[in-house]
């Protein structure tokens, strides 16, 4: 570290650090966005319209069991 002594930062240079990752953030963000509703739509196309009944009993409350 002694080596490194005479680097200065200054102000501007952090500033224009801090600028790169914001905008990079919002980047990421947008395509994480875009890639769930993909995700979303895909998952509602596919999902069965009329599932048949598939838990042991139905939802009412005087049913029998499913045999």
């Amino acid at each position: 570290m002694e080596n490194k002594k005479h680097i200065k930062v200054s102000d501007e240079d952090i500033q224009k650090i801090i600028d790169t990752n914001e905008a990079g953030t919002a980047d990421l963000m947008t395509f994480y966005e875009s890639a769930e509703a993909s995700y979303v739509a895909a998952a509602a196309a596919s999902a069965p319209e009329d599932s048949p009944q598939t838990a042991a009993y139905p939802t009412s409350t005087d049913s029998t069991p499913l045999t």
